[in-house]
């Protein structure tokens, strides 16, 4: 049933109409029938259609009354999606120790969790580590990443993971490596519009270093 008020609602703010969304999954957050289980998972809808509209502190609203809701429930999907879209709103926002506390939480579900958001969430912890100078840091969670992409053979995961090391590349100014590397790379690779990594903007980014 989330997964049904989530498309919905996603189809509403698509379509310009934020308010609609919004009414559709608060009308079920409010009521009484359901279960701390039901309320938690009917909130991931509210913190998505946040992300899309950039309110990222409705974000970090909905992300943290998640949590709560989640606390002591066995529910590691829903718990991770909050500490992925809470990390990203922190770090959009520059909020970079709660950025990166959350991330890591999400990071450290790996073994529980949706793979392809919680490879979302360790491209954001390195970027924001390469933002911080902390290019140890950095490569470390993308080596976890690498490892967790092909140990579990997590298909949409592996399919980004090329294009996200160009970005590494990029953000550490190896532009002559990322260059090279880049024509071997599928970049049409289609995320979620609420995911954090885009790897067509790594494609444009290459474009743009090309004449630098």
């Amino acid at each position: 049933h989330s997964i049904c008020v989530l498309v919905t609602a996603v189809f509403h703010q698509m379509g310009g109409d934020s308010q609609k969304a919004m009414a559709l999954i608060q009308k079920r957050l409010q009521n009484p029938a359901y279960t701390r289980n039901t309320l938690a998972r009917m909130s991931v809808p509210l913190t998505i259609v946040h992300l899309l509209d950039a309110n990222l502190d409705g974000v970090r609203k909905a992300a943290q009354h998640n949590l709560q809701l989640t606390r002591g429930l066995p529910l590691y999907h829903t718990r991770t999606y909050a500490y992925v879209h809470l990390g990203i709103a922190c770090y959009l926002q520059n909020d970079f120790a709660a950025a990166q506390e959350a991330l890591q939480k999400a990071m450290d579900h790996r073994y529980v969790a949706n793979p392809s958001w919680v490879t979302d969430a360790g491209f954001a912890l390195v970027c924001l580590y390469l933002s911080r100078g902390q290019n140890d840091a950095a490569a470390k969670v993308l080596a976890q990443i690498r490892t967790h992409c092909h140990e579990g053979d997590h298909g949409r995961s592996m399919e980004l993971y090329p294009a996200f090391e160009i970005e590494y590349l990029l953000r550490q100014k190896k532009f002559k490596k990322a260059i090279a590397l880049a024509p071997s790379v599928d970049f049409e690779v289609r995320s979620p519009r609420y995911f954090f990594y885009v790897p067509q903007i790594t494609q444009c980014k290459c474009f743009l270093a090309q004449d630098t």
